[in-house]
């Protein structure tokens, strides 16, 4: 598969050059020959050369910087031919923000519309979303480049899509268990530097973080208790575990895995619970369909890494991200329909892009 990176900066600083890496990391766990990102400072200059690489590629990708990314996407989509529409997604967490005057009306507007018929990649904050566009046989990926954006899109959406398109059953197992190592490495290193600690149960869930974790030196800041019964599945078996552990281990926080069950719609679910001085919190992840228990429980894994990588935002419910619910489930699946759609002959994108430049 031909994949082509571009970026498009002002000027290159830390958490720009940590999302070009992140990014990259992530294609070359399913796609070892794909080359480095072209770097570019002007709008058309890129769009020009992205138009010739579409004559050929059929992924390309594109990562711009904060200061330029709405209006670039705007240009982009006027390239296309694409009409902006408004996300409702977006706009229902940006609009209170500007009526509490947090941020202004160009600010909405700009993060709410994105090219017709794109399937989002949110953000945490639903701001500088990603987005996929596919037609015939090719599609344009475009992200935020710099941190923490572009951690959100590729943790939380990328490695997802690469997994969708890709056809090796091994390529896809070693692309996934790159994200796990990357997002237990990412959380260990940033509790490490903010000198906090993380108790965990017996469980399935907690094994993977132990193994995983083995091998990475700020290993220290989690703790496992040794235990031979999982937490009960009940709200308040597992939330008692949880402050339990915190209180046991003298840690900031306590985590709580159940084990994997059928709720009353026979939908296979996994509990967890996080306490911390605040309180208890009690997640639900949901399995795909047909999704393995050992798939689930490194999903589950992942979900929960990242809320303790931003663990200063657990104690606050309006900051705090929401993955008790099937969203991301429903955008795999969106990004899996996307991605078989985008199998053909057609050039249609590339074509457009050509001619309009």
């Amino acid at each position: 598969m031909d994949i082509r990176l571009f970026s498009l900066c002002k000027q290159e600083d830390p958490q720009i050059d940590s999302g070009k890496k992140q990014i990259y990391k992530c294609i070359k766990s399913f796609f070892p020959q794909c080359e480095s990102f072209m770097p570019f400072t002007s709008q058309k200059r890129m769009l020009l050369s992205v138009g010739q690489s579409l004559r050929s590629a059929d992924i390309v990708i594109i990562a711009v910087q904060n200061n330029m990314y709405n209006a670039t996407k705007r240009l982009l989509a006027e390239a296309l031919g694409f009409k902006l529409m408004k996300k409702n997604a977006v706009f229902n967490v940006l609009s209170p923000l500007y009526e509490a005057e947090k941020i202004k009306q160009t600010t909405l507007t700009a993060n709410a519309f994105f090219p017709q018929g794109a399937t989002l990649l949110p953000t945490q904050s639903m701001v500088n979303c990603g987005f996929v566009l596919a037609a015939g046989s090719q599609c344009i990926i475009y992200l935020p480049v710099e941190e923490p954006y572009s951690s959100d899109v590729v943790f939380g959406s990328l490695y997802d899509f690469f997994a969708s398109v890709c056809d090796d059953d091994e390529v896809i197992k070693r692309g996934l268990q790159a994200r796990h190592r990357e997002i237990i490495k990412r959380t260990a290193d940033k509790l490490d530097t903010d000198s906090v600690k993380v108790a965990f149960n017996y469980s399935q869930a907690s094994s993977i973080i132990e193994k995983i974790s083995a091998n990475i030196s700020s290993k220290h800041c989690f703790t496992f208790r040794p235990q031979n019964a999982y937490a009960e599945i009940t709200d308040n078996g597992i939330a008692e575990e949880a402050r339990a552990l915190r209180e046991s281990e003298f840690a900031p926080y306590g985590v709580a895995f159940s084990e994997a069950s059928l709720n009353s719609n026979s939908e296979k679910i996994l509990k967890a619970a996080i306490a911390d001085e605040s309180g208890t919190d009690i997640c639900t992840f949901f399995a795909e369909e047909n999704e393995t228990d050992e798939a689930f429980m490194a999903d589950c894994v992942d979900k929960m890494m990242l809320m303790l990588y931003d663990h200063e935002k657990l104690g606050d419910k309006q900051n705090s991200p929401d993955i008790s619910t099937k969203k991301d489930k429903l955008l795999r699946k969106h990004l899996y329909y996307i991605s078989a759609g985008a199998v053909g002959a057609s050039t249609v994108i590339g074509l457009i892009l050509a001619l309009l430049l």
